[in-house]
């Protein structure tokens, strides 16, 4: 999208730098060069103004194909850089699915798209530049019938051809103003368009500070995409786990209480302050989170460690990495925290990402730690870090978790379905009552023997039909 974005400020510049002034030049050239055949016959500026002007029309109308066929080579060109794009950060899952050759011929056919595209816009391109060739042999023509017809004398018509040689180049020139006006008109558009897109955040006009204080949260009637109307409060100090099935808006409820998105209706309270009226760097100050939507960044494991918190003093970076035991993996790594970390953390294990994103946010001790399906990559025996950390948080905190082990380091439970809010309350309370939280996390139905012997049947068959339709 950057690429895309100074591609088309580079349009701009060179139709103000080029084109523009190349118009101003050559519109100032063409009045004099019809101002000097008007001295040398009025008959020869008529003839020579009249071939211009059917020129100028002809360049003028092919304008509108012009630029559609640049807007059709800048789409094909936008789509084939994308699909690159997606198959080189996503090349393993491509090899893992046996489509290498599909993305190979996917990629032939963008290519041929994209090579088509330009090959009809150069020739719409020399179409132009064809109907500048032929304006100025019209005017040349036009030149010598009126000198024929008129008995021009022999220094007559050699000043008028001077004078028409000086105009053929102006005249190249104005079909190249063309090409970069059209450039212009769909690079504008396409800014437009960037520009006119909803940003996911507004910065408050005259923002509020944030006061200190422990972390007590509220959220009023709080509505964003799939999330309705919720309405929940946690206690300075306590805990909440959010649960709930898959799709249910749990990632999108941590993302409006961090502050990550506007909210459509109602409001998040962090100590009695609307966070949509602090500025962001205060609310971003007060809340941690780790969420698998904000992986590690290239650069080193001390820069990916302290990214939230650069200021951090060294006791409370080693007080962090005791935490998230990540002492054995810095000793494990050669130059230790210098150690270069991949876009992503593609060169660690999901469980070191995990534990790494993990201290990223509790750095600085945020008064709110939100932890987003903290513990799904860590084996059983390393989920008690996850446990060790909310225990160690001063502040308060809220986890989203599909685990029932986790409800037990929880106060209380917001359980989301839908998008709404169908029970909350303290976790003891919802425990020990036949409540729906307690149905969500009961074991899966076990499958009837006659169904798992009947499974490899099916499976068989299905083989057969697809193996069959290929």
């Amino acid at each position: 999208m950057a690429l895309r974005f100074v591609g088309d400020l580079t349009a701009v510049r060179n139709w103000v730098s080029l084109g523009f002034a190349r118009l101003a030049v050559g519109l100032t050239m063409v009045v004099a060069t019809i101002a000097a055949m008007v001295l040398i016959d009025p008959l020869l500026a008529v003839a020579v103004a009249s071939a211009t002007v059917l020129g100028t029309a002809g360049t003028i109308a092919m304008g509108p194909a012009l630029r559609e066929a640049d807007r059709e080579a800048r789409r094909r060109r936008a789509r084939l850089a994308g699909r690159v794009t997606e198959i080189v950060s996503t090349v393993a899952v491509v090899q893992a699915s046996n489509a290498v050759d599909r993305e190979r011929r996917r990629l032939r056919r963008q290519s041929e798209r994209l090579r088509g595209a330009m090959i009809d816009r150069s020739r719409r391109l020399g179409a132009l530049q064809a109907i500048a060739e032929s304006t100025g042999a019209a005017a040349t023509a036009c030149l010598l019938l009126v000198a024929l017809v008129t008995g021009l004398t022999a220094p007559e018509v050699a000043a008028a051809m001077t004078v028409v040689g000086l105009l053929i180049p102006q005249l190249r020139g104005l079909s190249r103003v063309q090409e970069y006006r059209q450039k212009q008109q769909v690079a504008v558009a396409a800014i437009r368009r960037f520009m006119d897109r909803p940003t996911l955040l507004t910065e408050p006009l005259g923002p509020r500070p944030l006061p200190p204080g422990p972390g007590r949260l509220r959220a009023h009637r709080l509505s964003i995409g799939i999330v309705d109307e919720v309405t929940v409060e946690l206690p300075a100090g306590h805990t909440a786990a959010i649960v709930g099935p898959n799709g249910s808006g749990k990632s999108t409820l941590i993302s409006a209480i961090a502050r990550l998105v506007d909210l459509e209706r109602g409001s998040v309270e962090l100590d009695g302050t609307d966070l949509a009226e602090v500025s962001l760097a205060d609310a971003r100050s007060a809340i941690g989170i780790s969420a698998p939507d904000l992986p590690l960044m290239r650069g080193s494991l001390r820069r990916n460690l302290t990214y939230r918190h650069p200021d951090a003093v060294p006791a409370e970076l080693d007080w962090v990495i005791e935490l998230c035991d990540l002492r054995p993996l810095i000793g494990s790594l050669p130059g230790g925290l210098d150690h270069r970390i991949e876009e992503g953390g593609t060169n660690l294990s999901s469980g070191q990402r995990q534990r790494l994103m993990l201290a990223r946010a509790l750095l600085g001790c945020p008064r709110l730690l939100l932890l987003d399906e903290a513990d799904a990559n860590l084996d059983a025996a390393t989920t008690t870090i996850v446990d060790r950390v909310i225990a160690a948080h001063l502040g308060s905190c809220i986890v989203v978790t599909h685990r029932p082990e986790r409800l037990a380091a929880a106060d209380h439970v917001w359980h989301l379905d839908g998008g709404r809010l169908v029970e909350h309350g303290r976790t003891a309370d919802l425990l020990a009552a036949d409540s729906r939280t307690v149905a969500l996390f009961a074991p899966d139905r076990r499958v009837s023997s006659d169904a798992h012997e009947q499974s490899p049947a099916r499976c068989e068959t299905r083989t057969r039909g697809l193996n069959a339709g290929r």
